[in-house]
């Protein structure tokens, strides 16, 4: 679960339908050509296992490295670890690298807020919070530091940038677009997130790519 532990949880019949619609979208995206296919580590007469964790992934599309990055996330249950990727996930979709951290903190929150059409300004102000946290507890995380803030407080966040990383990829991957390989495309997807970001009218007409 998103706040680290194990749960066993039964679906219900809207939520396999669900299932059954993001993995339709979702399938044709991680089954993209690119990279080395690792060779079968079982096989029989009725199937085979490819271990696809240890190929280097790092130099396809941004959506395949997005999704990768938020699966990781799901896999661990160290909170800080969930939250550097989810982090990840989000920087890699609005293409963000070679800024500095603190202008990538207020971009991730303001493209978020944006993309998730939130009105209210409390709830602005929620999203906001949750990001500087997040933000703040990933770099304490990735530089080796102590983490200090609460269990609590770590917890909180990690479940809060769980949810809007989803919603944000539901609405991102629609795109396709914004799925971008190269530097000249990433530079085009990171104009259209930095207008996003700039939006003030979030009801506004949705901007073409």
């Amino acid at each position: 679960m998103a706040n680290g532990h194990h749960q066993n949880i039964t679906l219900t019949k809207a939520e396999n339908q669900q299932v059954n619609f993001y993995y339709g979208m979702l399938y044709p995206i991680l089954t993209k050509a690119g990279g080395s296919i690792p060779k079968p580590e079982y096989s029989s007469k009725y199937g085979f296992i490819r271990n696809y964790d240890v190929t280097d992934r790092s130099k396809e599309s941004s959506f395949i490295r997005a999704i990768l990055s938020v699966q990781n996330a799901r896999r661990t249950c160290q909170l800080p670890v969930k939250i550097d990727f989810y982090m990840q996930a989000l920087q890699c979709l609005f293409a963000l690298e070679g800024n500095k951290s603190t202008k990538i903190e207020k971009m991730l929150a303001s493209t978020a807020v944006n993309i998730l059409k939130i009105n209210s300004e409390k709830e602005k102000d929620i999203v906001k919070q949750n990001f500087k946290l997040a933000f703040r507890i990933r770099s304490k995380h990735t530089h080796g530091n102590r983490i200090t803030y609460s269990d609590k407080e770590i917890s909180a966040v990690s479940v809060n940038i769980d949810e809007y990383v989803r919603e944000i990829i539901k609405v991102v991957f629609k795109n396709k677009a914004l799925d971008y390989s190269s530097k000249n495309e990433a530079k085009k997807v990171a104009k259209y997130f930095r207008n996003i970001s700039k939006e003030k009218d979030v009801n506004a007409k949705e901007k073409n790519f």
